[in-house]
């Protein structure tokens, strides 16, 4: 007599039919009693309807990829990407964060600001820094002021020319003209107080300024970082991130 199957062990192998694997769809057979279906019609609903729900979830956090794409084509990576990828954490909104790397260096760049914009609309609040931070009381704390990113924010580095075509196909974001779109190499990324998603295209130095701050310089270090890089207009750099809710003043011994 063979030993009982450990909850477990059912529910591994109900996970392995959900996502298309033959050997799990036949190993769970067994330990169904549906009511109104056999067995393997009412598994084979079940498979579909993860199936249909998790590719529905990648085409919601990537519209423009999947636009690009067409439907079909998209439909097939979706398929090949959750069969490769499950699900391993809990929160749905997570599912789907290494989809670019299936895709091609042209697709990918899409899909990873898809993905930038995904995450944006999820991410954790933080209170952005206004322009009063400029005015301290002592002028001589300019020097040792230090900005960093909000949650929300994500910079990518490419070409200019995809992310504007980006722009154009997520007609259901907010994007700002900051740079010469010509000049840019990256792409800014941010939900604001207003609770929009919004993008802009940022030149080199400022994408230098910006991940100096980041990495935890003070503004004043930040600006001689960009010494090497082509010049730009600190003012409207500065006026973007402390006017859109794109920069804070980093907790206490962060």
């Amino acid at each position: 007599m063979s030993a009982p199957v450990t909850l477990t062990t059912l529910l591994g192998r109900l996970q392995a039919a959900s996502l298309g694997d033959p050997t799990g769809f036949a190993d769970t057979l067994p330990a169904l009693r549906p009511t109104c279906l056999p067995p393997a019609k009412a598994l084979y609903i079940h498979t579909a309807t993860v199936t249909t729900a998790l590719s529905n979830l990648l085409a919601e956090a990537y519209p423009a990829t999947r636009t690009r794409m067409g439907e079909t084509a998209f439909a097939t990576a979706a398929r090949r990407y959750l069969l490769a990828s499950p699900p391993d954490h809990p929160v749905l909104s997570g599912y789907g964060h290494g989809f670019a790397n299936s895709l091609g260096p042209e697709l990918a760049l899409m899909a990873t600001a898809d993905w930038a914009a995904h995450e944006a609309y999820f991410a954790a609040d933080m209170i952005p820094a206004g322009p009063d931070i400029l005015r301290p009381e002592a002028p001589e704390d300019m020097a040792g002021l230090c900005l960093t990113l909000v949650p929300s924010a994500r910079i990518l580095s490419g070409t200019a020319d995809i992310f504007r075509q980006w722009q154009e196909m997520r007609t259901d974001l907010h994007h700002t003209a900051h740079a010469d779109p010509d000049a840019a190499n990256s792409l800014l990324v941010w939900r604001g107080p207003d609770l929009l998603v919004t993008s802009t295209l940022l030149l080199p130095g400022e994408r230098a300024l910006v991940m100096a701050l980041t990495a935890g310089h003070s503004l004043l270090t930040a600006m001689t970082m960009t010494a090497g890089s082509p010049p730009f207009d600190l003012s409207l750099l500065l006026a973007l991130l402390l006017t859109r809710g794109i920069v804070a003043v980093p907790p206490p011994g962060s």
